[in-house]
């Protein structure tokens, strides 16, 4: 059996982010299944329906967005079945773009932080690893051919540690990438390529990571699409957490984010 490395990014496009983050879920494929179905479930608990039915994905700036906060925090917590079936209420009014009441407002607000934080217990659950570069997005890209041809040191270090975590296992590791993302940055996926086929170490870590590309669509079911929630969530706890590094690079945090995440 193999490890499968989920890929994803976040705050590439330099717009709300302080950070850019590149990384994502590593699980073991025996595993794969289960989680799929506690993802599906867990989602109904805290909505009251699958999300997907209403075409709307889970990630980042939907779950930890600053109004789902703003919304959860204008009355009093609600119960579990309260809080679903205001939920479906939101989701149903929004589907017919009808304006939802305060309390539907609150309900979605509320199941989309509880979501947020039963995301990780989930992850806890089935033994899942996170893994991932985090760069300060005001760093510039040197403006040479080695910077174009040749993967950067931090991704080579993120390579190093999922070799690092399979390795003693003796297990096998893929590189799973979002199919999107492939398709945008060629240049990423012929980085990789060079880096386990033309350098020394990349060879030898090439006996316990597969260097070959393997894709995830954007239309699989909505669990591997917390991928993008977990790379938000980085960006937000480097930059709550590290004030002095933030100031160094003259960019503010995202404060809005609670403790508890």
């Amino acid at each position: 059996m193999s490890y499968l490395f989920f890929l994803d990014e976040s705050g590439h496009d330099h717009k709300n982010c302080p950070y850019e983050v590149r990384g994502g879920i590593v699980l073991h494929a025996s595993k794969l299944w289960r989680f799929v179905q506690d993802f599906a479930t867990l989602e109904e608990s805290c909505f009251g329906v699958r999300l997907p039915k209403f075409n709307v994905e889970v990630k980042g700036s939907f779950l930890l967005d600053r109004k789902k906060f703003r919304w959860a925090s204008q009355g009093e917590l609600l119960d579990d079945e309260a809080r679903r079936k205001h939920c479906i209420g939101f989701l149903n009014k929004g589907s017919r773009h009808a304006s939802p009441v305060e309390i539907e407002f609150r309900a979605f607000g509320q199941a989309c932080i509880v979501m947020a934080r039963s995301i990780f217990a989930l992850l806890r659950t089935h033994e899942a690893r996170i893994f991932a570069s985090v760069v300060p997005a005001t760093v510039e890209k040197p403006s040479t051919l080695e910077a174009d041809d040749f993967l950067r040191k931090d991704l080579v270090f993120l390579l190093e540690r999922y070799f690092n975590f399979i390795a003693p296992k003796n297990e096998t590791g893929l590189l799973i990438f979002d199919e999107t993302d492939a398709s945008a940055d060629r240049n990423f996926i012929r980085q990789i390529e060079r880096y386990f086929t033309r350098t020394q170490r990349g060879r030898f870590r090439a006996n316990s990571i597969v260097p070959v590309r393997c894709s995830w669509s954007r239309d699989s079911p909505g669990q591997f699409k917390l991928l993008t929630f977990v790379s938000t969530r980085l960006t937000g706890d480097f930059g709550s957490r590290d004030e002095a590094w933030m100031r160094m690079y003259g960019r503010k945090s995202r404060m809005n984010l609670d403790p508890g995440f």
